[in-house]
């Protein structure tokens, strides 16, 4: 699972496939693990890539302290009832 989170953070900053995988494959070597292969690193990046992320906490709390989101914004971030994305 920690592999699998190093790919998504990584393809979340739009690194190549190859790169990916080679920073996986020492990682993976690191660890104790096979190196995965290039094609189920590509599979998992590019999911990643295509699923929407969530503004994070702080974010919400720095536009309301700027005033630039109502403070009931804070509320419906925690509670789940409105969640927003990065766009």
């Amino acid at each position: 699972m920690r592999l699998i989170d190093e790919i998504e953070r990584l393809a979340r900053r739009y690194e190549r496939p190859a790169d990916i995988c080679r920073r996986i494959g020492e990682r993976a070597e690191e660890q104790g693990f096979r190196r995965p292969s290039y094609e189920q690193v590509r599979l998992y990046a590019r999911q990643a890539q295509r699923r929407p992320q969530r503004v994070s906490t702080a974010k919400v709390l720095l536009d309301v302290a700027l005033r630039l989101e109502h403070p009931d914004a804070f509320i419906q971030h925690v509670s789940g009832t409105q969640t927003r994305f990065k766009s």
